[in-house]
């Protein structure tokens, strides 16, 4: 079988490209990370994901994690509201400091240069 190719892979030129008999299609290579071009349905089933997904295969080995490229709703949730924040920026007692402030402590307590 020829090797597979992404549409668009020859005018990149900076894949290489391999055939790899599979439910998954081809794995191509990018410096040190691989992509690996999957199948309608899974494509579905990991467009619908949140957060990580663990793929594993057929006898339960994990293969890897997929990490969704969308937030997830626990990345959007601040957990606080808005009645929280309010309070917070409106108290007296907070005292606030400046980025200059922020980086002098940083760099006193030796985590930035």
């Amino acid at each position: 079988m020829p090797p597979f190719r992404p549409r668009g892979a020859l005018r990149a030129g900076r894949f290489t490209s391999a055939w790899y008999p599979g439910m998954m299609g081809a794995v191509v290579k990018e410096g040190a990370m691989s992509i690996v071009v999957v199948d309608e349905t899974l494509t579905a089933r990991l467009e619908r994901a949140y957060g990580s997904v663990k793929l594993c295969s057929p006898d339960g080995r994990v293969l890897g994690v997929f990490v969704a490229t969308k937030p997830t709703p626990a990345d959007l949730d601040p957990g606080i509201t808005e009645d929280e924040i309010q309070r917070r920026l409106t108290d007296p007692t907070v005292k606030w400091y400046t980025a200059a402030e922020v980086e002098a402590k940083l760099r006193e307590w030796g985590c930035s240069k």
